[in-house]
């Protein structure tokens, strides 16, 4: 099995909201909700030009996507990594988790926060991850989706 890691384009944009929403869908949330996330969290053409966002494959498909941003504190903040559930499981997130650090180190960083989807947390923990807060959500009132913090080698 061989990953490849591409460079988002526009002509990618139908695809990454199309993984997106059956990502986030693993999880068990309603259309509803669905909705109500993608309406605010959807990749639109303005973020994918400010944001470098990278595409994984696996054996010519696209299996999920990641990217970093600086937040409002001057931290590098994962503000995206997401899998296609056929894929989730199968040890296919752990690799594309070691692409997405190695990126990160690239950029020349020590470390980086996420803010997870709380079904997500056990992963990102198992990857290394340690919570250090929470944050409410914007799209579901009573919610307070973790902050965690991983430290680069």
């Amino acid at each position: 099995m061989k990953y490849v890691l591409k460079q988002a384009a526009i002509e990618h944009i139908d695809n990454i909201n199309t993984l997106l929403r059956l990502s986030k869908r693993h999880w068990g949330y309603d259309d509803d909700f669905l909705d109500r996330f993608m309406q605010g969290f959807n990749i639109k053409v303005p973020y994918l030009q400010q944001h470098d966002i990278k595409l994984v494959y696996l054996d010519n498909t696209l299996i999920g996507f990641f990217n970093f941003i600086i937040n409002k504190d001057s931290a590098l903040e994962l503000d995206n990594f997401f899998l296609h559930p056929d894929y989730i499981g199968k040890g296919h997130g752990r690799q594309m988790w070691n692409l997405c650090c190695q990126y990160a180190e690239q950029l020349g960083f020590k470390d980086f926060i996420i803010w997870s989807d709380p079904n997500a947390e056990p992963f990102y923990k198992k990857m290394g991850c340690e919570k250090i807060g929470e944050r409410p959500s914007p799209t579901m009132p009573n919610r307070f989706p973790p902050i965690l913090q991983f430290k680069l080698k």
